[in-house]
């Protein structure tokens, strides 16, 4: 994310579509040229929406701060990870599509959530519109301020996210659904707990009659370790249902999707 591209936000101009499709170009990794292609097309959108240009300057101010005091991996490389149709933001991911499989806003109602890597929060807050309430778990503060922002401009007030790690996290609660979308292990490195006692925690945390939803990471990083990883899975769940994800999208395509219910 750079400073200059805040101007933009202050006043539309035409001109911050080229500056966009021109660094698209010029991108050293094919992450960063995706960003910027979609920030292209979030501007596009809030082309005449004064009140949504005003959101993406606040929240690019974050995601500048983030570019500048985050030590650790960005998962959006100066742009957002997941996307919310809700504010004209494509993101990376397609949250629409990934909460589609199952039917995951049905799967929830009523049901208390908690939010494993909540990253942007821009899922939990999809959640949450069906769920009775979401909690999300996020070490990086930025994120979990850009959570909060949208979550409060959408009215979305079922919702909470904490600035900490999942290792520190200590509830006094269960949750009717804990999910884990792709954060049983981190290419990060930020994930202390084994995999095991990360499912073990899980586990811990989950009501009796509740759900454990449970996303891959994509073939490319997880590979025949996934096996593995489902075979942990089996020790403390029944398996209910599962699905491979096909957003058309680089970071969706190919993940492994379950449901499951605690043994």
């Amino acid at each position: 994310m750079k400073e200059t591209y805040l101007q933009y936000y202050i006043k539309y101009s035409s001109r911050a579509i080229w500056r966009f499709k021109l660094d698209s170009l010029l991108a050293r990794t094919r992450t960063r040229k995706d960003g910027l292609s979609n920030r292209k097309t979030d501007y596009q959108l809030i082309e005449d929406n004064d009140q949504l240009r005003k959101l993406h300057f606040r929240l690019n101010s974050i995601l500048l701060k983030q570019t500048n005091s985050w030590s650790s991996y960005d998962y959006g490389e100066g742009y957002f990870y997941q996307s919310l149709d809700e504010v004209c933001i494509t993101g990376l991911r397609d949250t629409s599509a990934r909460l589609s499989t199952f039917n995951m806003p049905e799967l929830v109602r009523g049901r208390t959530i908690l939010d494993i890597g909540s990253n942007s929060g821009f899922l939990s807050i999809k959640l949450a519109k069906t769920a009775k309430s979401v909690e999300g778990i996020e070490p990086n503060p930025n994120l979990n301020k850009i959570g909060a922002l949208v979550a409060s401009y959408l009215k979305i007030d079922n919702i909470k996210f904490n600035d900490m790690s999942f290792e520190d996290f200590k509830p006094s609660r269960s949750y009717g659904v804990v999910a884990s979308f792709a954060n049983h292990s981190t290419f990060d490195g930020n994930t202390k707990h084994t995999i095991e006692e990360y499912f073990v925690k899980c586990h811990s945390l989950i009501e009796d009659d509740g759900l454990f939803l449970f996303e891959s990471h994509a073939p490319a990083y997880e590979g025949s370790k996934l096996t593995d990883v489902i075979n942990l899975i089996q020790r403390h769940f029944n398996i209910i249902d599962t699905s491979i994800l096909s957003t058309g999208r680089r970071f969706d395509n190919g993940r492994t999707l379950l449901v499951a219910s605690p043994k």
